[in-house]
């Protein structure tokens, strides 16, 4: 077991669905979709701290394996606490190279609230 297998905690994808409410709005649902492991990190450099205070979000890295796909306002949860992570970017812009030996995607994210 490597250390980076030691930090992964399991997580869980959700997937939203959108129906009409018969008044011209929608009514949003939450499904669980993929499962997967990943190593969720805050942030604490200087540039995130300042992002930080421009925003009400806590700025975090998720850090997953390459053949796991979450996109920008992909949400999903932690399985250990419920907490919720929205996507702010995509793990296909920041892939491990595919001769690494360590086949690993990080995207950024925040701290969500529905």
């Amino acid at each position: 077991m490597s250390l980076l297998d030691s930090m992964k905690t399991p997580c869980v994808k959700l997937l939203r669905t959108d129906t009409g409410d018969g008044l011209g709005g929608y009514a949003s649902a939450w499904a669980e979709g993929e499962e997967f492991d990943a190593v969720i990190r805050k942030d604490s450099t200087s540039r995130h701290a300042q992002a930080q205070q421009m925003r009400e979000a806590e700025a975090f890295t998720v850090i997953v394996d390459g053949s796991v796909s979450l996109s920008c306002h992909d949400v999903f949860r932690r399985r250990a606490d419920g907490a919720l992570f929205r996507m702010t970017g995509s793990t296909r812009d920041s892939q491990a190279p595919r001769r690494s030996t360590v086949p690993v995607a990080k995207a950024p994210c925040e701290r969500w609230e529905p």
